[in-house]
């Protein structure tokens, strides 16, 4: 697996970098170890392929103005996902959409949780998504094959 500067990121997905950064800098993604130490300032960051496209996520959910906590919770719950999507192509929600390359969305409730995932058309529900939002009115829907094929396009 390779890795991808920030700035890589940011030009392929159209995203301003400062965006790339806030997701880092501000811990949106969980687990994330990839705060700047002082004596690295200068010198660019660079992610693997999954945590990129992880963080392109967040930064599209963010440009969108979902709130950075509802956009935490989201990628949380996403993550959570690990090992119930499809059998064989990878214990990892990312790694398995990365792979099948096919249609895959992301419907989240306004407040950050998971509704459905759909994967080459197949919507996903059961005990590893929610089903609705408190209201059920408002929703957000991702489309990560878009963010996907923008990340890593074919020839690449």
């Amino acid at each position: 697996m390779c890795s991808l500067g920030l700035q890589e990121i940011a030009a392929r997905c159209t995203l301003p970098i400062r965006l790339i950064r806030y997701v880092l800098d501000h811990k949106v993604l969980p687990g994330t170890p990839y705060v700047q130490k002082p004596n690295e300032r200068g010198k660019p960051r660079e992610v693997n392929e999954l945590e990129a496209f992880a963080i392109a996520i967040a930064a599209y959910l963010l440009d969108a103005g979902v709130r950075r906590t509802n956009v935490a919770r989201s990628m949380r719950n996403l993550m959570e996902l690990k090992g119930k999507l499809q059998r064989g192509l990878g214990d990892e929600p990312l790694a398995t959409i990365k792979a099948m390359k096919t249609s895959s969305r992301l419907r989240i409730g306004a407040d950050g949780r998971v509704i459905a995932i759909s994967l080459g058309g197949v919507e996903l529900s059961g005990p590893s998504v929610n089903a609705a939002t408190p209201d059920g009115v408002v929703s957000v829907d991702v489309d990560l094959g878009a963010i996907r094929d923008r990340l890593f396009p074919k020839n690449g």
